[in-house]
């Protein structure tokens, strides 16, 4: 089935904004990350993406508009699972108890969001 002229340009347009958010994000908190020696950036967006796009598959019908632009475009280009694996890596050459609380906090905090998410929009929308 072919994806809509409108419906590629909102995942584009969500997409663009989601990785323009996430590298805000990035910024602001590149200085705590640091004196952490922690990868806290990555952490937060993809808690955040997690919970968004939970609460974005329960809320909406499948095939609404809102599920591409901001689950698909937005969310995606939010988070980051490559980020996640090279800094787990990279920090785990240096710390290895920081690296297992950075894949435990990324696990658990994201599976909690992404549940959280999921039981608040069954309750607003599905």
């Amino acid at each position: 089935m072919a994806l809509p002229l409108y419906s590629a340009l909102g995942v584009a347009l969500g997409g663009a904004v989601g990785c323009l958010a996430r590298w805000g994000v990035s910024r602001w908190l590149v200085p705590v990350s640091a004196r952490l020696d922690f990868p806290l950036p990555t952490l937060v967006v993809n808690v955040l993406g997690a919970f968004l796009l939970g609460y974005l598959i329960k809320s909406r019908p499948l095939g609404d508009p809102t599920l591409g632009w901001a689950g698909v475009g937005f969310a995606g280009g939010f988070t980051t699972f490559s980020a996640l694996a090279v800094e787990l890596v990279a920090l785990g050459e240096r710390h290895t108890g920081r690296a297992a609380l950075y894949l435990a906090l990324s696990l658990g905090l994201g599976l909690g969001a992404a549940w959280l998410g999921m039981v608040l929009g069954n309750r607003t929308g599905g």
